[in-house]
């Protein structure tokens, strides 16, 4: 009997020193549309938790590629995009804090604001965009500025 207690304790303990040394695997990046949609959350009125405000400078292009698979998962059709005018204000306050420090940004891929481009000008043909035509201008041209600063010389 004392043999079986002792092997069973034995047979716990190394399960548990196991289970300790096994490599926990993490997502390194932030997930761009997760966070996104926490941003815009409330039809572009959530309010910005700090942690969240981190992930996002940490993502540059990612950030636009986050909000157009948001928006693309919530388009019922291709006529029809509800995107308000508030939400289009929020996904410009995230394009901004996406780019607003340049050197944080993880991935040198995301530093290139490729899909960011793209994203601006279908922001700029939506209807609800009436209101913030300049708002968009002013960030293209920001980003526009940043893009030829992280240009390697030629």
């Amino acid at each position: 009997m004392r043999t079986r207690i002792i092997l069973v304790i034995a047979f716990l303990w190394c399960s548990a020193c196991v289970a300790q040394t096994q490599v926990e695997t993490r997502q390194t990046q932030p997930d761009p549309e997760g966070t996104v949609a926490i941003l815009l959350g409330d039809n572009g009125q959530a309010p910005i938790p700090g942690f969240v405000d981190t992930l996002v400078r940490r993502l540059g292009d990612g950030a636009a590629v986050g909000v157009i698979q948001y928006l693309g998962r919530r388009k019922t059709t291709v006529s029809r995009d509800p995107t308000s005018t508030e939400e289009i204000k929020r996904i410009l306050l995230i394009i901004r804090m996406a780019f607003d420090t340049p050197n944080i940004i993880e991935s040198m891929e995301d530093r290139s604001p490729k899909a960011t481009l793209i994203l601006l000008q279908y922001l700029s043909g939506l209807p609800a965009a009436g209101p913030v035509r300049e708002d968009i201008r002013a960030t293209g041209d920001m980003v526009e500025k940043l893009k030829a600063t992280l240009q390697p010389p030629k």
